[in-house]
């Protein structure tokens, strides 16, 4: 609940340039700018002051009257609204009504947003082959436009990791941030700022399960054998043969964690750690 009129003045801000400003705290004086613009439309017949504080205390914002009377002051100065006349409440104008209609579209958009990323955070099991079929969709055209743009320095980038990854085997470790890093690399390279920036996402939050070490050993072994597939694809400048060979790449990996998860029966050992599908 919001109470500092410190705070509130702030909110006032938000018709101005503050408005685009991607700070958190840019979210919440745009919403409450929403709220009180719904509210007067909403209204029938002019809204005052009093009415209006009762309709934001039900929506969890208690404000006083003195910081009330501020933020409408200064809606009038923005010509949002206006009165006509002293305790005659506030109707919209036209410019308030478009500021309503950008505002309502702004928050609806960021509503989805959250939604969206909520939606991402893997949980369950379920969710975890969810995420991966969602990487399968997204790392084969991430595949397919790197092997149209990619140039020899990129290729000998990857060809490098693929070298440490076989090097690191030999020495008995894991390469798993090299492998995480491999497609992270291949989608940096299709040139997707989009699909980048999706996968960056869901490569950090997916998780999955932790297999007993000798299975573990052999899904690394045939990922960097896959890899290689990819690689070779990607360099020839065949698209669809890399997408195709990514696509594979993650079926093969869902397939391997599906039957995993069938031999642990109910699954009451599973066990989630931060990581990516190989």
């Amino acid at each position: 609940m919001l109470s500092s009129p410190s705070v509130v003045m702030m909110m006032l801000m938000v018709a101005g340039t503050a408005a685009d400003s991607a700070a958190e705290h840019s979210q919440v004086e745009r919403l409450l700018e929403w709220r009180v613009l719904r509210a007067i439309a909403e209204s029938d017949g002019a809204l005052g002051s009093v009415r209006l504080q009762g309709l934001l205390l039900k929506q969890g914002y208690t404000l006083s009257q003195t910081t009330i009377g501020r933020l409408l002051n200064r809606l009038d100065q923005l010509s949002y609204t206006f009165t006509d006349g002293p305790k005659q409440g506030r109707r919209l104008t036209p410019l308030g009504e478009e500021r309503l209609l950008e505002l309502q579209l702004r928050v609806s958009s960021e509503k989805h947003e959250r939604e969206l990323l909520e939606a991402m955070r893997v949980r369950s099991v379920p969710e975890v082959l969810d995420a991966l079929r969602v990487r399968q969709a997204i790392e084969g055209h991430t595949a397919l436009l790197a092997a149209t743009r990619v140039g020899k320095e990129q290729v000998e980038e990857l060809r490098g990791m693929l070298g440490q990854a076989r090097a690191q085997m030999a020495a008995g470790e894991h390469p798993l941030e090299n492998n995480r890093l491999f497609h992270l690399k291949i989608a940096e390279f299709s040139g997707s700022r989009m699909l980048h920036s999706v996968l960056r996402f869901l490569v950090k939050n997916p998780r999955h399960l932790r297999m007993p070490p000798e299975i573990e050993a052999l899904n690394l072994a045939v990922s960097l054998d896959e890899h290689e597939g990819i690689l070779a694809a990607i360099a020839a400048g065949d698209a669809f043969a890399a997408q195709q060979r990514m696509e594979a790449h993650h079926l093969r990996t869902e397939r391997m964690l599906e039957e995993y998860i069938a031999t642990l029966g109910a699954g009451e050992n599973l066990t989630a750690v931060p990581s990516s599908p190989r």
